[in-house]
């Protein structure tokens, strides 16, 4: 887990869990894509009885509402792109009030 580029939590929030989605979602180069296989180990037994219950049922399965299993990672894309513009807004404010402060001296 200390290795993982996305970090541990990533790893933890989707621990027990078919985490198919969360590692298309993300976009992994081919390479991560390649160690896959090394790293593959199986297929959780909840997917692979929700996969049989599709098959052998004659009405398709009732599907679970979905639920966000990466919640955190919403939250710090968000924080990602809403950081930076905050501080080029105090680093503006700044400078415009350091400015007039200097001019006021002289």
């Amino acid at each position: 887990m200390d290795d993982h580029p996305g970090g541990d939590d990533v790893l933890l929030q989707t621990a027990g869990k078919d985490a198919s989605e969360e590692f298309d979602d993300v976009g992994h180069s081919k390479s991560a894509i390649e160690q896959l296989k090394d790293f593959y180990v199986g297929e959780c037994s909840e997917v692979l009885e929700k996969k049989l219950e599709s098959v052998t049922d004659a009405k398709p399965a009732a599907k679970d509402p979905p639920t966000s299993t990466n919640g955190a990672g919403f939250y710090s894309k968000i924080l990602q792109f809403l950081v930076p513009l905050m501080l080029l807004g105090v680093a503006v404010a700044l400078r415009k009030y350091s400015k007039k402060t200097a001019d006021a001296k002289y």
